[in-house]
This record gives structure tokens, sequence and C-alpha cells, in this order.
């Protein structure tokens, strides 16, 4: 593949029925790894998984503000729902299934994961709230303590594949410095941004369970060396019902590996 096909690939990954009116996801969301091989989440419903963890924590960050410093808090609770929903949405075009069960590289775009920036690209097209696509610019870093332009680039890398206008249409403003800027600031950008921090847990979660999926294989007649045949019939199908969090926090995980490997 030449570099400019490559570079395309990684901006724009395949679907299916690309060429018709109405392409299509190039797998199912409940399919979807929820980050790199070997990162977080990386298996089979990875993406549910990590998006369903993210989208409680959300919720439960919400309810801890309220609850510590007053119930009546001006929060957005639809602000704390779409945004994780819709932040890692492009991990399904940019994590995609290799056959001998790894998957597709990420390419990074703006100093992120492509997901990211990709994500965003789509909530702009479609026209989403401003504050829904500044709040989901706002999960890698928070536009606060010296971090605010990353989310502008970000938004201004989305708005560039979206074919939109970041200023007109109200995502960003420039100073009299003509120095650039989100529109305006909300806590909700703050809390999403904390509610993707579980990063932190289950990529060592992850480094633990395929240590021991690998020290356990031979008994299950599996190797690490027959890379296609390891991730497609042990180690993928394994993590998709035992996930690597649960594994390093129970203390019965060759039990729970030695339940689920397909016989």
């Amino acid at each position: 593949m030449e570099r400019s096909d490559r570079l395309m690939a990684g901006v724009f990954p395949p679907v299916a029925n690309e060429e018709s009116a109405c392409p299509k996801l190039p797998q199912a969301f409940d399919a979807a790894p929820g980050g790199e091989f070997g990162g977080h989440h990386s298996y089979p419903g990875g993406l549910a998984v990590h998006e369903c963890f993210n989208l409680r924590s959300s919720l439960n960050l919400m309810g801890l503000y309220q609850k510590q410093y007053d119930p009546n808090l001006l929060l957005d609770r639809d602000l704390l729902v779409a945004a994780p929903i819709w932040h890692d949405w492009a991990k399904t075009l940019v994590f995609q299934w290799n056959v001998d069960g790894t998957e597709f590289a990420e390419f990074t775009m703006a100093g992120t994961g492509a997901h990211h920036v990709l994500g965003l690209a789509e909530t702009m097209k479609r026209k989403l709230p401003v504050d829904e696509v500044l709040t989901q610019a706002s999960a890698h870093a928070a536009p606060v303590l010296g971090n605010e332009p990353r989310v502008v680039n970000w938004i201004r890398a989305a708005g560039i594949i979206a074919g939109v206008d970041p200023f007109a249409e109200g995502y960003l403003r420039k100073d009299e410095n003509g120095q650039m800027h989100l529109a305006h600031y909300r806590p909700e950008f703050s809390i999403h941004n904390l509610s993707d921090a579980d990063f932190v847990v289950s990529i060592p979660a992850m480094a633990a369970a395929e240590s021991l999926l690998k020290q356990l294989a031979p008994e299950f007649g599996f190797s690490p060396d027959d890379r296609a045949r390891y991730n497609t019939s042990y180690r993928n199908p394994v993590l998709s019902r035992v996930p690597a969090e649960r594994l390093q926090m129970t203390r019965s995980a060759r039990e729970e590996v030695r339940r689920v490997v397909p016989r």
C-alpha cells in the first residue's frame, strides 16, 4: 500500500458499502474493542464495556458533586450522557479486527488518537448542540490548567474533516489578540474528562490479564507463538467473557479462565 493510501485509510478508515448512498460501519458496535490491541478493553465487546463504565462514571460524578455541594447544582445530565457515548464511537472504525485477531493500528491526529477527532467530526456533521461537541471534545483533556489549546486543536482538526468552520458554528472564538479559545467553559467539560480516566486502572489490568493468559495457555493447547490461533480461539474469546479488570481483581482468576475457555 502506498503511503498516501495508508494516510487516507488512517483518516478515513474503510467502511462497508463505502460507495453506496448509505455506507455501514465495518463491524457491529458490540463486537468492537475499546482500545488498541494490548491496551484497555482490547477484546470483542470491549467498546461497549468501556462506554458503559464511562457513562456510569459520568453520572456518578454528577451525583457526587450535587451530593457534596448542592443537590440543585446546574449540571446538564444530557451532556454528561451524550458525551461519553459519542466520544469513543469512532473506535468501531479505527480498531477493526485483523484476521489474526489483532487490530488495525490507530493513527494520531492533532496529537491524540484518531477516534477522538473522528468522533467530533461526526457530531459536528450531524449538527449536535455546541455544548455537546465541546463536552465531548474535553474527553482527552479538560480545557483548563493550560490544556485549552489542545482541545482547540482537536476541534479545528475535526472541523477540517467535517467541512465545518468551528468559528462560524460557535465552537471556537478569538480574543482581542487573535488567540483561539473554546466559545465558553462549563463544568461538564471537566466532569466528562474525569469520567474517561478509567485507563489508569484498565491498562494495568490488561497487562496482568495478558500475562495470566500466557501462563495458562499450554494447559489448553495454545501458544502465543501461533498468534492467529492464540488470539482468535483463546485470548479474545476469554477476555470477552471475563474482562481483564475482573481477572486482576478476583482471587479465582485462574478458575475464571478455565471456566470460559472454548472447548
